[in-house]
């Protein structure tokens, strides 16, 4: 927590996220925010119709309507559109655009896409999906998964600080128990994407709650309380649907029967993941050591095994965890065929790493070009004309509310980085909560709350980009893919918080309930129940003397 603690201050005392951008600033002007709009509403609703007509363009089975465009391809429209209309040298914009795809969180991502795909497939090719399958729904029924994966993750989460880790650690445990269910990952991934953003908003350590309360100049304790206290009815009913809506009566498991000793172990680097996520070690070596474990396990227990026929090179497509001389006599197999062996197996195990980090290459392209079309709204100065025109219209109490809740909501969804929009405007919302005299508590949770919402739905943020990635790589031939619009569809518990933090603005009464010392009422009231009961005590004892004067 101190070297977060020291990161946050070091943003706010710069004052400035890309220094190098801010002094080539030459304007502050609507057409920075431009390119960003374009490419939202085109992302959109190219995946929408391009999903409506994937029957006619292809086959009626076919599922993957909307990955018929490349997403890095659509997002060059609007990168071209921004270099012709944000006005400067185009060696200067072209320095912007270069400097927000090198943004360190940036990079930080795109090696975390890297490492999580490599990690991912190779527990998959080890057969660690069918593994925690087996010995995860011995603990949690399928017809409950998803609101298990809910409660989690939120718990997951608030531990560790971080949405995204959270995410990566757990991931592949909640998608691979899908997978061997055949429950739709995009169920298991809103409920996911739910609790991640749940305790990322929460957490007493997490990035955004440091930076919420320095630039609201806060007590942690205090903006945890009124937090929770926002969070704490959408939380319950989310998980109420989760558990009813989600309920899948005639689930059942689908996973190989395995030897629990074998299973347990070929689940291990999963474990490890998690514990040492949860210890709070970098995610860097977190993965790496996954990885390490992962390919240790996997040759141990002889599990690189592909079944191959005598006359042919390729590879088969099904991984043979635990295959037996019974299945390899029951039919399945070609009796004449042969298993892997020693360098085979070594380039089966680099194979998968291989095609891991290939299947993260579409988030990797996004990320980048993400980043740097932010990095010319920068130069533009789109994000600081959202916030001038939003506190012009600021004109009581109330519309200074929705004011911080528009502006923090922007910030984010120009930005992508909930911890970077909260640096870049909690400084202005805190000046909006001294002008209008708001309690400083509720506005440090709201700073948090809007862009924690946004940044869980944004199609191209960190959070949702890992989500589909590492969902898909658990896809195969009989479950479709999903892409962002499947998850919106299972992200109740946002949508939830969202219209509850609206409602606490609108509602001025409401404040009572954020205020209201419940923990002291609380004191106060079992402290009167205990001298109620000595006083009783007391005079029970007295009675006694009375009746039996000789004692």
């Amino acid at each position: 927590m101190a070297r977060k603690t020291s990161k946050i201050n070091k943003l706010l005392a710069n004052q400035e996220v890309s220094s190098e951008i801010l002094t080539l600033k030459r304007e502050v002007s609507f057409k920075g925010l431009i390119p960003l709009l374009l490419f939202v509403i085109l992302f959109i609703i190219s995946g929408i119709v391009l999903d409506c007509l994937k029957y006619q363009i292809f086959s009626k089975h076919n599922p993957m309507g909307f990955y018929l465009v490349f997403a890095p391809i659509i997002i060059l429209v609007p990168i071209i559109i921004g270099f012709i209309i944000i006005n400067g040298d185009f060696n200067l914009k072209l320095k912007a655009f270069l400097k927000g795809s090198s943004d360190h969180n940036i990079l930080l991502m795109v090696f975390i896409y890297l490492l999580s795909g490599m990690f991912s497939q190779l527990m998959t090719t080890i057969g660690a999906s069918s593994a925690i399958g087996y010995l995860g729904f011995k603990i949690i029924p399928p017809s409950i998964l998803v609101g298990g994966v809910f409660i989690i993750s939120a718990i997951i989460s608030t531990a560790m600080g971080t949405s995204v880790g959270t995410i990566v650690a757990f991931g592949p445990i909640a998608f691979g128990m899908a997978k061997e269910a055949h429950i739709n990952p995009a169920m298991i991934g809103g409920a996911l994407l739910c609790g991640a953003m749940f305790g990322d908003d929460l957490s007493l350590i997490s990035d955004t709650a440091i930076a919420s309360c320095r630039t609201q100049d806060v007590e942690p304790r205090k903006r945890f309380l009124v937090n929770f206290k926002i969070l704490l009815i959408p939380a319950v009913i989310a998980i109420v649907l989760y558990f009813t809506l989600t309920y899948l009566k005639d689930a059942q498991s689908h996973a190989q029967t395995w030897i629990w000793w074998k299973a347990l172990l070929t689940i291990l680097p999963f474990i490890i993941v998690l514990i040492s996520a949860l210890a709070g070690i970098n995610v860097f070596i977190v993965l790496i050591l996954g990885t390490i474990m992962a390919l240790i396990i996997g040759f141990s227990l002889n599990q690189f095994n592909y079944w191959t026929l005598p006359n042919s090179s390729d590879l088969t497509t099904n991984y043979l965890p635990n295959l037996t001389p019974a299945l390899m006599s029951n039919g399945s197999f070609d009796p004449h065929g042969h298993l892997l062996s020693g360098v085979d197996k070594f380039l089966v195990a680099i194979d998968a790493m291989k095609n891991g980090m290939i299947n993260m290459n579409e988030i990797i392209f996004l990320a980048l070009f993400t980043g740097g079309l932010a990095g010319l709204s920068e130069l533009s100065g789109g994000v600081e004309w959202a916030i001038q025109k939003i506190n012009k219209a600021i004109k009581g109490k109330k519309s200074a509310q929705f004011g911080i809740a528009m502006l923090t909501s922007v910030s984010d969804i120009a930005l992508a980085n909930n911890t970077i929009a909260i640096i870049i405007a909690g400084p202005v919302a805190k000046k909006i909560r001294e002008t209008h005299q708001l309690n400083k508590n509720k506005i440090a949770a709201f700073v948090s709350i809007f862009p924690a919402v946004f940044q869980g739905l944004i199609p191209y943020g960190a959070q949702m980009l890992m989500l589909v990635g590492l969902a898909n790589s658990y896809v195969d031939a009989s479950t479709p893919a999903i892409s962002f619009l499947d998850v919106w569809a299972y992200s109740w518990y946002l949508y939830l918080l969202f219209a509850f933090a609206m409602l606490f603005i609108i509602f001025s009464s409401w404040e009572r309930i954020l205020t209201y010392p419940f923990g002291t009422k609380f004191k106060q009231f079992w402290l009167k129940i205990l001298r109620i009961k000595k006083k009783q005590q007391a005079n029970t004892e007295a009675d006694s003397k009375k009746s039996n004067p000789n004692d």
